[in-house]
């Protein structure tokens, strides 16, 4: 197979399956995730019912590349403001902000996606990335001396995804016309709190 062959069948492969995930979003948006059936996503991307399925192997699928293009956001917007030099603290806090303010710029599809990735058991069976990359900044931390030498790394990165995965819920279980919580503020504030347990000044 030919290097120009291969490149064509990556970008038709590529196509294929954002027209897939593109035409679930669609559906999940308009009808809602339980009402929306993978027969509906693959006549709506003009796909085989069983090519749908060799992309998106179960319904839950959607949901797992849903989370995980959320997280790609963020890795983009992190990497053109350019902070890599900035104080692991401020890292930490524009990571969890970033991920705070997609949540509230795509509130009705969070509203209706979130409940049905718990469902479906995200919390416990998604890719752990989130805690690695937190995880990551609290190495960094140590190896700067900002955070404290005597902390496991990887159980603050834990801690700290969990601090904004329990903010969420309480904002999800707010009625939608009686939203007291702030998720910005709450996020930030949860984050304060474990980041000066973290302190290597402290």
């Amino acid at each position: 197979m030919s290097r120009t062959t291969s490149a064509r069948r990556e970008r038709k492969r590529l196509h294929t399956r954002r027209r897939l995930y593109e035409a679930a979003i669609q559906l999940f948006e308009e009808k809602g995730y339980d009402e929306t059936t993978v027969d509906e996503i693959a006549e709506l991307a003009d796909t085989a019912r069983a090519t749908a399925y060799n992309y998106f192997p179960r319904k839950s699928s959607f949901l797992q590349e849903w989370m995980e293009r959320r997280r790609q956001q963020v890795r983009v917007d992190l990497d053109a403001l350019g902070l890599d030099q900035q104080p692991v603290s401020t890292l930490l806090r524009t990571y969890i902000d970033d991920l705070a303010r997609i949540n509230l710029d795509q509130e009705a599809l969070t509203r209706t996606l979130l409940p049905a990735w718990v469902r479906a058991g995200g919390p416990i069976t998604d890719a752990p990335e989130l805690a690695e990359v937190l995880t990551a900044y609290i190495r960094t931390g140590q190896e700067r001396g900002e955070i404290r030498a005597d902390c496991d790394a990887e159980r603050a990165g834990h801690l700290i995804r969990s601090a904004y995965l329990g903010n969420l819920y309480l904002w999800l279980r707010e009625d939608d016309q009686h939203n007291t919580l702030d998720l910005t503020a709450a996020v930030r504030e949860s984050i304060d709190i474990i980041l000066r347990g973290l302190n290597s000044r402290e």
